[in-house]
């Protein structure tokens, strides 16, 4: 029965005879396997084991993949290395399976029935023998659990596991895809249990040694719907300056290193934002709750004042362990109303841009129809006319036109140094009570949102440069220069749209691309410029060590302000903690130099498979 199934699906492929080289190598190397939709793949060799110029990844022809499947550790032959080209080989063997679990889309044959992989980086149709169907119904969402990989003559043969729902169904395609990239949907009971034994206020023991900020007026920004709300921030006007709170909650008080909770926000790396739901890092007990600065409750924070000159610039700061109680909670349609009824706001545009990792409902848009692209605002909050937004939060208002020119100050700084402004309207995917898209709408940033944005870089970057000068175990933000070729290719199709670049050096800096983006700015190839010269930037990463910023321009930069959906920063909480407590021993260091390369790649990995899936 088997064999009768596997000879009818490869009717449905073209199969290649055995690749052959002219001149064999004779090189075996090992590393993972990437598949791709066409059949061909790459393979990326262990960090050993270069294989070719500046260790470029091999390429794999169709017919020389074997019986490899996407995330495969294997073993290669080398079948062409010349110098200056890509290297090519095929696979000889695999030595361990990356995946046993394929998720698809099921479709009934006479006998059982074909599943159709969600991930295109799976080329193989995965035959299902009628007995090992469970139930599954045509285009129902699947799991299947493979138990015959097959080889380049046969397809792979497995059972189905699970039915995720029906393609169509609420919900289903968006699990689909979740599933498909291995985003863990539900907590282990033992982090689930852990949760629950964690206080849902502060005790008055987690209060020794912590500043006491709960009498400074402070406030969180945030979209109206979010729920885990990481910080908070102060500001008070001084002769001087200003002096800059940042309050970020102190998550690292309930997970503790290496529990239950621990390593499973460390698989999963970062919260995920997908159109109806949340994928939370944390249980929502933690993420939601203790963890979360809800307005009113006492809260534990590491918080970051920093003295700042009438120009914006830091002259002094303290990193400190503090209990605070946030006043109000604000979302930023409110903040921006106070700022424009108050003659402070820079552009009036009935606008919101609720940050992409923030979790909320989505409201429909005041203007705009069903079923196409707008400008507008998902978030605005129309429960309260202008006069009582301003009599509600009289006691704001000055702090709130305050924090707007400090915030302009610091932006102002940060594009002379060079920083690169890349003003994408993001997407946000509109659904109806049944979860059915109905509209897609553009959200632009404003002065609420640019304002908390300017807050967090200050003290992403104040905490970062603290660790690298004292030169302690830490993971950084890390954003290094665009390959010379790759932005020279780019830059050349920028002078053919008529756009004067002017470039000194062999390597372009971060104030070079900063001019062209300026220099397009409300023209008609604006956002196709900006598309490509994003391109070709390289992609951000953590990092052990602190290589700089070449997006912000910044020599040092680090994630600190968002523990509750990032594990970077609530890995370095840890590390904060310690040196604030004198517990940073050399044992310590030791042991935090051994396991923040791997925190910091499980990090990067994690935070590019969300993206995929936010996409």
């Amino acid at each position: 029965m088997k064999k009768q199934h596997k000879r009818k699906a490869v009717k449905n492929f073209k199969i290649k005879k055995t690749y052959r080289s002219g001149k064999s190598q004779n090189k075996h190397l090992t590393g993972v396997f990437s598949g791709n939709s066409r059949g061909f793949g790459f393979v990326t060799p262990d960090e050993d084991q270069p294989a070719g110029p500046d260790g470029m990844d091999i390429f794999i022809p169709a017919n020389a993949v074997g019986d490899a499947f996407h995330r495969d550790r294997v073993e290669v032959r080398l079948t062409k290395a010349q110098k200056g080209s890509r290297p090519e080989g095929e696979v000889i063997r695999v030595l361990e399976r990356g995946k046993t679990e394929i998720v698809g889309t099921y479709v009934r044959k006479k006998r059982g029935g074909w599943v159709f992989p969600e991930d295109t980086h799976y080329d193989r149709i995965i035959i299902v023998p009628v007995q090992d169907t469970n139930g599954a119904e045509d285009r129902d969402k699947v799991v299947v659990k493979i138990r015959d990989f097959g080889n380049r003559y046969e397809n792979p043969v497995g059972r189905i596991t699970e039915i995720i729902g029906h393609e169509g169904e609420v919900g289903a395609d968006i699990l689909t895809i979740a599933r498909s990239m291995d985003i863990p949907m539900e907590f282990p009971e033992r982090a689930i249990k852990q949760a629950e034994r964690v206080s849902d206020h502060v005790i008055e023991g987690d209060l020794a040694g912590r500043e006491d900020l709960r009498s400074w007026k402070m406030v969180t920004i945030d979209g109206p719907y979010a729920k885990d709300l990481d910080d908070a921030v102060s500001l008070t006007k001084t002769e001087n300056g200003y002096i800059l709170g940042v309050h970020i909650a102190d998550v690292s008080n309930y997970v503790q290193e290496n529990s239950a909770l621990d390593r499973e926000a460390l698989k999963r790396g970062t919260s995920v934002y997908l159109a109806d739901r949340v994928i939370p890092m944390l249980p929502e007990r933690l993420s939601n709750g203790i963890c979360s600065l809800n307005a009113g409750q006492d809260r534990l924070t590491l918080s970051v004042i920093m003295e700042m000159n009438q120009d914006a610039v830091v002259e002094k700061y303290r990193i400190v362990e503090s209990v605070i109680r946030v006043d109000e909670r604000m979302s930023y349609p409110d903040v921006q109303r106070i700022l424009e009824l108050s003659g402070k706001a820079t552009e009036y545009r009935d606008t919101s841009n609720q940050e992409k990792d923030r979790s909320g409902e989505i409201s429909e848009p005041e203007r705009g129809g069903k079923n196409g692209i707008h400008v507008g605002d998902s978030n605005r909050d129309t429960t309260m006319s202008d006069e009582e937004l301003l009599s509600r939060y009289a006691d704001y208002i000055s702090m709130f036109c305050d924090m707007l020119d400090l915030s302009l100050k610091i932006r102002q700084r940060r594009k002379m140094r060079g920083a690169i402004d890349f003003d994408f309207p993001e997407a946000k995917i509109l659904l109806d009570e049944n979860g059915v898209p109905t509209d897609v709408l553009l959200e632009k940033a404003n002065d609420a949102t640019r304002l908390i944005e300017d807050f967090m870089l200050t003290a992403n970057e104040t905490v970062a440069e603290e660790f690298s000068k004292k030169e302690i175990p830490f993971v950084y933000r890390v954003h290094g220069e665009p390959d010379p070729e790759k932005i020279e290719r780019v830059l050349e199709f920028v002078r053919k749209q008529g756009v004067k670049i002017e470039k000194k050096k062999q390597f372009i800096t971060p104030k070079e691309v900063q001019q062209v983006v300026e220099s397009v700015k409300g023209t008609g190839v604006e956002s196709m410029i900006s598309i490509v010269l994003l391109r070709a930037m390289q992609q951000a990463r953590y990092e052990p060590t602190c290589d700089g910023h070449f997006g912000l321009a910044a020599k040092y930069y680090c994630h600190f302000t968002s523990p509750i959906r990032r594990y970077p920063d609530l890995q370095i909480h840890r590390i904060i903690h310690d040196c604030i407590r004198d517990r940073m021993t050399p044992e310590k260091i030791q042991h935090y130099k051994e396991i923040l390369e791997d925190v910091s790649r499980q990090s990067s990995m994690t935070e590019r498979r969300a993206a995929d899936c936010e996409r």
